[in-house]
């Protein structure tokens, strides 16, 4: 069985053809880019989540300094270091 496109003379498939191609490749190149998006989501994440841990253990550390009074932050810094 002969396909309505083969049996069309060239000139008039027009754009037909790569309208197909784009449509075929649609999903695949939306999947591609939702993979990308979601790496940069990740990386994003994770840098944030780093930046966080980063400030709790400053104030955790800035807490111990002030529980401790000043005679002894020097000794507090030392036990963080």
């Amino acid at each position: 069985m002969t396909s309505l496109l083969g049996a069309l003379p060239l000139p008039l498939l027009g754009p037909l053809p790569r309208l197909a191609r784009h449509l075929r490749a649609w999903p695949v190149h939306a999947q591609e880019q939702a993979r990308r998006n979601a790496m940069v989501a990740a990386t994003d994440c994770a840098d944030r989540r780093a930046d966080r841990e980063e400030v709790d253990r400053f104030l955790a550390e800035r807490s111990t300094a002030r529980a401790t009074g000043p005679d002894d932050e020097a000794a507090a810094d030392r036990i963080h270091a």
